[in-house]
């Protein structure tokens, strides 16, 4: 499971389940571009990057993300 408050820039993140309503697929990896906290949800989040571009946000702690380094 990864721990978004550990996340940092330049950080790697590794898929481990398929998410088609991402566009997400097993063993794709994403770079974590930007992290900070939200006073809208009182939530640390990170903006990760896809290999294809897409960018999207990670708020909660998920057990289908893995921290690669």
């Amino acid at each position: 499971m990864i721990n978004v408050t550990e996340l940092k820039e330049g950080n790697i993140v590794k898929i481990l389940i398929d998410n088609k309503g991402m566009g997400l697929i097993k063993g794709d990896t994403l770079q974590v571009i930007k992290t900070g906290f939200s006073v809208w949800d009182n939530m640390r989040y990170a903006d990760c990057k896809t290999d294809k571009g897409y960018t999207f946000e990670i708020m909660k702690n998920f057990r289908d993300f893995d921290l690669v380094f």
